[in-house]
């Protein structure tokens, strides 16, 4: 047999989540203990089940404050020869999507993801619906001898998904219909060069009803899933093992394209795990990701994401050349953990429990463009380190803070109404932070620390600091409010160019505030210049170290 670890990620609403919370594990299960996992192995005649084991502590996010808990979830599964897996894994601007209260954007389905449930509507926040697939119409129509059926009827080879994998075949076309699938579906090292395809978006539809994870694909390549609707509402929520609707580890060039994904309360939505089955928490896993020995080449794109669980709904996890674009997530976030060459581009994600779009260093080379976030309960887009991995010996975080992640560019990205900051900004090198609009954050609109050279310049800041003004989600010290705020150690910054402007008066301390060096801050060699700044600022428009080039800006009464 083989043990095989994989980790995932999920965070309670962040007013919650106040203290560590213990691994989750079935009741009565010892994580780890030989004799548990054969206990496991023998209670039930399937061939693959589920135990629970250690942690992988991907990350607990923190703010420059606060330290919002995240529990992390942890799943072993045990393989035998003959299986494969279960388990793993919101009036403002034109500029800005304008969501107003006659026109929220929410509205309360009674049938799309249960009753009385809560989901976007697309169209009314100036996006497109679900119901616009953007199929090819390719499928086996003209090559009806390289596609098997699949078929509620009795015009296909197969009535279900599972049995035409099982039967080996790589090229599996379902047509239109429900299809309720009970146990977890297994890609494995088997079903290489697979392609699954639904007749339809909206109408293929395959409906979970077991537990543990619906769809897993692990240790192998060249796998394309796309036109289809996979439906974990009605997994079995009675069951305390329930982990991802699609898990992908130690997998590459996997493409997840033009699908729906429902996720249930425990349900994390879609989680690439990268090579975790391979490495141990720590050291071994940072000596992994600067070897450069990620998962190469997946991607999702173009698949709409409906979370009721309270976290991450797409998360890509040590990653290199991966892709997540213009897709579409509500009530849930976007996080990117140790990737290199990585995109995450015309992303929309509305109403996220947690932050819109997160990132950990070590990374290099991440881009996040032209994302729209619309009042996520965190901050929009936060980039810090991964703190996690720790050294054995000493307890410390083995990404120093003296680590500094090159290649970060965040561009063209419409950040609205969050309960937090807008942009956080933590250990970087030569980041372009450029033509980003942000509005009504709670607190200050962008925030940086422990960054060099950090360019920000041609954003478009307003409304920010309304925190007084609504329910507190999280805390702050509110001398650090401003438009662009630089905490520590952000030498060589430039900050030009931007537009920032405070129209309702909310009080705020800063347009522009640079701390003042200290035994702990260095903050020299910054430039403020060409900036337009306009509102009612308790503190001062601009406020910089002695050592900060101040030229050309213009403030507005």
């Amino acid at each position: 047999c083989k043990v095989v670890i994989l980790s995932i990620t999920c965070t309670k609403r962040e007013e919650r989540v106040m203290k560590r919370q213990r691994d989750y594990c079935p009741a009565g299960s010892n994580p780890g203990d030989a004799a548990t996992v054969a206990e496991e192995a023998s209670r039930s005649p399937q061939p693959q089940d589920i135990m629970c084991s250690r942690s992988r502590r991907w990350r607990r996010r923190q703010s420059p404050v606060i330290s919002p808990a995240l529990l992390l979830a942890v799943v072993v599964l045990f393989i035998s020869p003959a299986s494969a897996l279960r388990g793993a894994i919101q009036q403002q601007q034109d500029s800005l999507v304008t969501v107003t209260d006659d026109a929220s954007g929410v509205t309360t389905d009674s049938g799309g993801s249960g009753t009385g449930a809560t989901l976007i509507s697309y169209t009314k926040c100036g996006l497109d619906g679900p119901g616009e697939s953007g199929s090819d119409g390719l499928g086996p129509s003209g090559h009806n001898s390289d596609w098997t059926i699949v078929s509620q009827d009795n015009d296909g080879q197969y009535r279900n998904l599972p049995e035409a994998l099982e039967a080996g075949h790589t090229q599996i076309y379902i047509k239109d219909g429900t299809y309720e699938i009970s146990s977890s579906v297994i890609v494995g090292k088997h079903n290489r060069h697979l392609k699954i395809r639904g007749e339809s978006r909206e109408n293929t539809i395959l409906k979970f009803t077991g537990d543990y994870s619906f769809l897993v694909i692990f240790d192998t390549e060249d796998i394309s899933i796309s036109q289809l609707t996979l439906d974990a509402k009605h997994a079995n929520e009675q069951s305390e093992r329930m982990w991802e609707v699609i898990g992908v580890v130690s997998s590459s060039d996997v493409s997840i394209v033009d699908a729906i994904v429902f996720t249930s309360p425990k349900m994390y939505g879609i989680f690439f795990a990268g090579p975790s089955n391979r490495y141990a928490d720590g050291q071994e896993t940072i000596d992994a990701y600067n070897a450069g020995d990620l998962d190469r080449g997946n991607m999702v794109e173009n698949t709409i994401i409906y979370s009721d669980y309270e976290g991450d709904a797409l998360t890509f996890t040590m990653q290199r050349d991966g892709r997540v674009n213009n897709n579409k997530v509500t009530k849930g976030g976007i996080s990117l953990f140790m990737n290199i060459d990585t995109t995450c581009n015309q992303n929309t994600v509305l109403e996220s429990e947690t932050y819109g779009i997160f990132v950990t260093v070590p990374a290099r080379n991440v881009y996040i463009q032209d994302n729209k976030i619309i009042r996520s309960r965190n901050s929009g887009i936060k980039l810090t380190r991964q703190i996690d991995h720790k050294s054995e010996e000493t307890g410390e975080i083995l990404t120093p803070k003296t680590y500094r992640a090159g290649g970060i560019k965040l561009t063209g990205n419409q950040i609205f109404d969050t309960h937090f900051l807008g942009i956080e900004i933590d250990q970087t090198h030569q980041a372009i932070v450029t033509h980003n609009s942000i509005s009504r954050t709670d607190y200050s609109g962008i925030f940086i620390q422990d960054s060099d050279h950090i360019s920000i310049q041609n954003n478009r800041i307003e409304d920010f600091g309304v925190g007084d003004d609504r329910e507190e989600l999280m805390k702050w010290n509110e001398d650090h409010n401003a438009g662009i705020y630089g905490d520590a150690n952000i030498n060589g910054a430039n900050i030009s160019n931007n537009i920032i402007i405070d129209f309702l008066s909310h009080g705020t301390r800063y347009g522009i505030k640079i701390a003042n060096p200290n035994a702990f801050v260095e903050n020299v060699g910054c430039v403020v210049s060409q900036n337009i700044i306009s509102g009612d600022y308790s503190h001062e428009e601009i406020s910089t170290p002695p050592t900060t080039v101040q030229e050309d800006n213009s403030i507005i009464s």
